[in-house]
């Protein structure tokens, strides 16, 4: 009997031992967390700063906060500023386009913004052979290349009401002196640039009357120099064009009358 207490004993006293061992073990191990750690939770949470807590600066949002300073808003960035858009009116306002001179002749000064410079060459060829033959002054107030590659002319003309076998005249050696000469400067290779398809006289005033307007085709004046037609014929064709101006081209030509000043073409010693 007291063996068997002894041995019972012995063996409470080994497993005590085993088991305190293992708490021992459990303990130093850090599988069962410490007293004072515990008692701290009990008294509420700790305030210390968690991983995420420690990368927030990383985040996308942190990032796009400290560089939101240096991004501009849209009310710093710059936009061109519209250049004016001239607004289209029913008559174009062109000024003049120096012309240079064809030797020996002289040309008219006028400018046109409307005119382009590739026609210089052949415009002031157009000038400068009217008023070598011209034996009568030839008031021209200003010229512009439009309405589809047409030179248009604008002359002073004498009135019908005043001297019409002068005005007949003045519009004749224009075309058959300037115009026709110049085309045939072109087609030889005399002169460059570029030439226009017709010329279209426009009256810049007919006192009393409706101003008029009449086309000269290229291909007429190439006709006429080539010697296919006469001056006869040639000068019939074109003057079977005029007509009086509509409302529009009055006012077309009285707004390019407006910004020139009067050339005349005249060759006191023409014959």
């Amino acid at each position: 009997m007291d063996n068997r207490c002894m041995t019972k004993m012995k063996t409470a006293t080994l497993l005590l031992g085993i088991s305190f061992v293992i708490v021992f073990f459990i303990a130093y191990s850090g599988l069962i967390p410490p007293l004072n750690s515990h008692s701290e939770n009990m008294g509420g949470p700790t305030l210390t700063s968690s991983p995420v807590e420690e990368n927030s600066a990383n985040t996308p949002e942190a990032v796009l906060s400290s560089t939101a300073s240096t991004v501009r808003s849209p009310t710093q960035v710059q936009t061109p500023t519209p250049s004016p858009i001239r607004t289209p009116t029913s008559s174009p306002t062109p000024t003049s386009t120096p012309l240079s001179t064809v030797s020996p002749t002289l040309t008219p000064t006028q400018t046109s913004k409307f005119s382009n410079e590739k026609y210089d060459e052949f415009v002031s060829a157009v000038f400068g052979e009217a008023e070598v033959d011209t034996e009568i002054p030839i008031r021209v107030r200003a010229w512009t290349v439009a309405e589809g590659n047409s030179l248009i002319v604008i002359l002073n003309l004498t009135a019908d009401s005043e001297n019409n076998a002068k005005r007949v005249k003045e519009v004749n050696t224009f075309v058959t002196s300037g115009y026709a000469q110049a085309v045939a400067h072109h087609d030889t290779g005399k002169i460059g640039g570029k030439i226009t398809d017709r010329l279209r006289i426009a009256e810049v005033n007919n006192t009393g009357a409706t101003p008029k307007t009449l086309i000269v085709n290229t291909s007429l004046a190439r006709e006429y120099y080539t010697g296919q037609i006469n001056a006869v014929e040639f000068t019939e064709e074109y003057w079977s064009t005029e007509r009086n101006m509509t409302s529009d081209e009055i006012e077309f030509v009285y707004n390019m009358d407006l910004r020139t000043g009067n050339q005349t073409l005249y060759n006191e010693t023409a014959d």
